[in-house]
């Protein structure tokens, strides 16, 4: 006798663990780097005193809120540990400009803090506009990634008071920097090499900027065109599952031995694999159970359910989809050698990590008639077949138990005075009894039913002996007025609005269709189908009905948080037009999200898009910044050219620090450089490629695009001379505004 371990669900969660805990801290090592790199060691470290503080409040906040430590909020903590030192590293940067300058570190600090304050706090308000709606989301996905925009607005909020309250005080204390001649002369870092690199090429630019504007619409749209040429949709593209689903079915009736032998068969094949691939496979005869969400589990002695356990993705050279395909043409072979009953079904499943949804193809066809439906349903089942990439193609309307349906003779039944009351209650007092007294003994009650012996009620000849009672006392035999047929039921009858309603369902290979084109082709090739079939109704459900509803609700808080962006812009600029400047990087964000799936062979997914979603705040963080150290230049004198120029030149540096310190804390977790993670991963990979794209395009728009709202004010203004000095004025003001 021994004693081994399966289903060890701590294993997945302690691997997920270790796979984060890798990420944060590979994350943490690139993002100390690169800021020793740009501010150098004494700096840097100011700067990443940030991070524990920002840490240690944010836990205080998930205590308070329930959060626990999960694969879910601990991603968020590593997705915002590049953020959290972003206002840190303004307030840093922008000090430390003014002490090389040759102020006294009280006076920088103060002056460089002052400046950026309105800036930092409304940066913060963004980046919360940007998130907040998706605590919002709803269904199942909603609740699954309700914890990342929390934990992220959480840690923020904690940076913004390490930034203004906390970091401040260590660089009066522990700052120290070798101040500049008044000639600028000193030693010229790498940095002011890509710094006058930058300015000579922004200056190109702008001089050309309706050119440079131009080329870059022309990007924006020849990508989003490639996208949707080239990209497929799928809701949660799966991958490093660590488990398989095996559900066996044999005809209904089929004795619990037969199923065993036949199951016995299959359990060969799995456990075929190396022992470093598959750890084990657990086998349960007379039992449906494909997941402890499901709503029906069937039991019965023609069902069976097998698991494989398959070895932690970082452990084996196959993938998991790999080790599926690989499965499958065992079975095929052993089907062709007759090792299984023809009469076997199987259907095999991955489980897939993340929130559960339907599967990819879900037919439900309502109505009132099983041989209608019985007859649509093979029409799509057959044109499914045809479909490459599609299998496990199955009904849910399964078969039951072996039924006698009596069929009353009416006009006989009608001349002996009987209703079809009558005959039913007296097959059902035969062999299921009827209470004909009841005898009180002591305080109990028992009920006297009479029915027919017991060995009676097993033997099919026992129907001819029912006799059916008339209304005048007499006695009619069942034989005489109905007569019955044997057929098997249905074990199930599900029902959606009072309707019958069954399910024709598939998987898909996403390696050759998605379940986006399966339902295009199904909706395409079935058009008409509710005209053949009257009072049948279609409805394509499953994975399918998931994303619609998924991207409309995201796609719908995308819009309420582009405005929550636009009207806390629009009070802190006191302006209509600059929101429009800061934000018209937003879009050119996916661009990069788009390129990178691309170049990555990855598909469109809900998480990708949730990575959109989350950037718009971030960008926002970095253009706000840059516009108004551009109006502060312009209010110091410079003109709007000098202003646009030394304003890019200015932020550069910490431009190209926060959007660094975000990346390269997302890299691990892109390409699971501490260990793997498929759910999490497309979000990391859009949101830091994004954000890549999205910064270059922001040294270069930004400027480009606030020289064009000037010349389009300056337009303004000229058109309303000419009807007025009264009218030019009101214009003007209202264009400033």
């Amino acid at each position: 006798m021994r004693i081994e371990f399966f289903n060890d669900y701590s294993r997945f969660v302690r691997s997920r663990l270790d796979s984060l805990y890798s990420n944060a801290i590979v994350g943490f090592i690139l993002l100390i780097l690169i800021l020793v790199i740009l501010l150098g060691l004494r700096m840097s470290m100011i700067v990443s005193l940030s991070i524990p503080v920002a840490f240690m409040i944010t836990f205080i906040g998930m205590q308070m809120a329930g959060i626990t430590l999960n694969i879910i909020s601990m991603f968020a903590m590593v997705m915002v540990l590049g953020m959290i030192v972003d206002f840190s590293i303004v307030v840093t940067e922008n000090s430390y400009r003014y002490m090389e300058n040759g102020m006294t570190k009280l006076i920088a600090v103060e002056k460089g803090v002052s400046e950026v304050v309105w800036p930092v706090t409304t940066t913060l308000l963004c980046i919360a506009a940007a998130f907040a709606p998706l605590l919002y989301m709803t269904g199942i996905i909603g609740k699954f990634v309700w914890g990342i925009p929390m934990v992220i607005i959480m840690s923020l909020s904690a940076a913004w008071f390490a930034s203004m309250f906390v970091v401040p005080s260590y660089l009066e204390t522990f700052a120290r920097v070798a101040a500049k001649n008044k000639r600028g002369e000193g030693k010229k870092d790498s940095f002011e090499v890509i710094q006058q690199f930058y300015k000579k090429s922004i200056i190109w630019m702008i001089h050309r900027r309706y050119l440079a504007f131009f080329l870059l619409i022309v990007v924006f749209i020849g990508t989003v065109a490639l996208a949707g040429a080239f990209m497929n949709f799928i809701l949660f593209p799966g991958g490093g599952g660590e488990k398989i689903h095996i559900i066996a079915k044999m005809p209904q009736g089929t004795k619990l031995e037969t199923t065993l032998r036949n199951v016995k068969e299959v359990e060969k094949m799995a456990l075929s694999f190396n022992r470093k691939i598959v750890e084990s496979v657990h086998a349960r005869v007379g039992i449906e159970n494909t997941s402890p969400l499901d709503p029906k589990p069937g039991e019965g002695t023609h069902k069976a359910t097998l698991i494989m356990n398959l070895t932690p993705v970082g452990d084996r050279s196959v993938t998991d989809e790999q080790i599926l395909r690989q499965l499958r043409q065992k079975i095929e072979e052993s089907y062709k050698q007759k090792k299984i009953d023809p009469k076997l079904k199987l259907e095999l499943q991955l489980e897939q990590g993340g929130p559960p949804v339907g599967k990819p193809v879900n037919i439900e066809i309502r109505g009132e008639d099983f041989t209608a439906l019985r007859k649509i349903s093979a029409e799509y089942m057959q044109y499914l077949k045809t479909v490459p990439g599609v299998y496990d193609i199955a009904l849910d309307l399964e078969d039951g138990k072996q039924e006698f349906q009596f069929i009353v003779r009416e006009e006989i039944a009608a001349q002996a005075g009987l209703s079809v009351l009558d005959v039913a209650s007296a097959i059902r007092t035969a062999f299921d009894g009827q209470v004909a007294t009841v005898i009180n003994q002591d305080e109990d009650e028992i009920n006297v039913r009479v029915r027919f012996p017991e060995a009676s009620r097993g033997r099919l000849t026992s129907l001819n002996e029912v006799f059916v009672a008339t209304q005048t006392g007499g006695l009619v035999p069942l034989s005489s007025v109905a007569y019955y047929k044997r057929q098997p039921g249905y074990s199930v009858i599900n029902r959606l609005n009072y309707k019958r309603v069954v399910q024709v369902q598939a998987n898909v290979d996403t390696g050759k269709i998605t379940s986006m084109d399966v339902n295009k082709l199904l909706k395409e090739k079935f058009k008409d189908i509710s005209q053949k079939y009257p009072g049948y109704d279609v409805n394509y459900g499953g994975e399918q009905e998931d994303s619609n509803k998924s991207v409309k609700n995201l796609g719908v808080l995308f819009l309420f948080a582009l405005l929550l962006i636009y009207i806390i812009l629009a009070i802190f600029f006191q302006s209509l037009i600059l929101p429009g400047v800061v934000m018209s990087a937003i879009p050119f964000g996916l661009v990069g999200v788009i390129l990178a799936l691309l170049v990555h062979f990855e598909p469109l997914s809900f998480m990708s898009l949730l990575g959109v979603v989350s950037l718009a705040g971030v960008i926002v963080s970095n253009t706000l910044v840059l516009v108004q150290f551009i109006n502060n230049l312009r209010s110091e004198g410079y003109s709007l050219f000098d202003a646009l120029v030394e304003g890019g030149t200015i932020r550069l540096r910490p431009v190209i620090l926060t959007t660094g310190t975000t990346v390269l804390g997302l890299i691990p977790t892109t390409y699971g450089l501490g260990g793997e993670d498929k759910f999490v991963a497309p979000l990391a990979l859009a949101f830091g490629y994004g954000l890549i794209f999205a910064t270059f395009i922001t040294l270069v728009l930004i400027p480009i695009f606030y020289h064009i709202a000037e010349d389009y004010k300056a337009m303004v203004a000229r058109i309303a001379r000419r009807f007025g000095i009264e009218m030019a004025s009101t214009l003007t003001k209202g264009v400033e505004q």
